[in-house]
């Protein structure tokens, strides 16, 4: 069954209609308020819709573009959510962050981050409205579905396009004389593996040309760029930074370019038990729980998934924010990033269920 996000009844409701129609993918052009979770969208129908959930419950979400803009010259634009946020003491909550898209090709990941936002009105799920009016009582959440637009636009083109889409250098970087491409131009950097920690070192190519690649430098990315800056700005609010991708299943936590145990390695361990616990309470999907050195460890024991330059480990070693995450959703291989539309509900209803989970033992401690 799909689920058509109508305005429902007794809820805040836009200040004025929204005529503009918009292309959802695999659809007819439909007006934003049908919104739904049986198809996978276009950059602009996931910001039209975020613009209508700012307009149907204005006293606890707003819209807002990040300061700077892509490569291509698109901006990447958030959601706030929480109560009373008229009120400018509303910012001094602690913040959830939450973002979707980093690699382009991980359709499900925008589609799932757009499903929390969603959920977050308490509508989606009425028989949660209470426990998520807590929640936004306690928390303000700050949600980017999309931090690689670029990329992702560029998918609709190449399906399996992975970074994002600035021009990066030559193949195997082999230059003529004039400064051309002796093999072929290359296009795009691992927007995961340009942030600065342990860059370049771990787990990406020197090839430009290498869906790994990770950049001439840290931050050399206008996309990763502005991320940072943000977070640099909320850093003293900044509570839980969570980047969804696709796919394996998996609760991921740091670290992922040393094989050193963490620090709260403990604490890591009682908050992935119960983020795989409340998935498998919500739909029977098994997930697991480990550091992102260990991704490979389940199925090829003692090989190790070394990685630098990953956001996750960026805002645990920079701010000392613990609960830095990243989640692999859907599926196990099966359909990898070609995850069927009917597979997008269920996934953000679980992943829905593990947020809350984390935000319950944030509270409790």
């Amino acid at each position: 069954m799909n689920i058509l996000r109508i305005i429902p009844l007794g809820s805040e409701s836009p200040t004025k209609s929204y005529p503009d129609v918009i292309q959802m993918s695999g659809t007819k052009n439909q007006d934003p308020e049908f919104f739904g979770y049986k198809a996978y969208h276009t950059l602009d129908s996931i910001y039209a819709y975020l613009d209508l959930l700012a307009k149907m419950y204005p006293s606890y979400m707003e819209v807002f573009e990040l300061d700077g803009s892509t490569y291509q010259g698109r901006k990447i634009k958030a959601i706030r959510i929480t109560n009373d946020i008229r009120n400018e003491t509303s910012r001094e909550k602690p913040m959830v962050w939450l973002n979707g898209g980093t690699h382009s090709r991980e359709w499900i990941s925008p589609a799932t981050v757009m499903y929390i936002a969603d959920a977050l009105s308490g509508d989606l799920e009425p028989e949660r409205r209470a426990e998520v009016a807590a929640l936004r009582d306690t928390f303000q959440f700050v949600i980017a579905p999309i931090i690689n637009p670029d990329g992702y636009e560029y998918t609709r083109i190449d399906r399996y396009w992975r970074k994002n889409r600035k021009p990066s250098g030559c193949r195997f970087n082999l230059e003529s004389c004039a400064g051309e491409c002796i093999v072929e131009e290359c296009y795009g950097v691992d927007t995961n593996r340009n942030w600065d920690v342990h860059f370049g070192i771990l787990g990406s190519s020197t090839d430009p040309c290498d869906y790994s690649y990770p950049g001439e430098q840290a931050f050399d990315q206008e996309c990763v760029q502005i991320i940072r800056d943000y977070l640099i700005q909320q850093s003293s609010v900044l509570k839980v930074h969570i980047d969804y991708h696709s796919y394996a299943q998996l609760f991921l936590y740091p670290w992922g370019h040393t094989r050193e145990e963490p620090e709260h390695l403990e604490y890591y361990n009682r908050v992935g038990a119960a983020y795989v616990e409340a998935i498998k309470q919500t739909t029977g999907k098994t997930y697991l729980s480990h550091r992102i050195v260990e991704i490979h460890q389940q199925k090829y024991p003692g090989k190790w998934y070394d990685v630098s330059g990953s956001s996750i480990d960026w805002v645990y070693k920079t701010f000392g924010v613990v609960d830095s995450y990243g989640i692999e959703l859907r599926d196990q291989g099966e359909e990898d990033f070609d995850l069927s539309t009917d597979q997008i509900l269920p996934t953000g209803q679980e992943s829905f269920a593990g947020l809350i989970a984390i935000l319950d033992i944030i509270s409790e401690d």
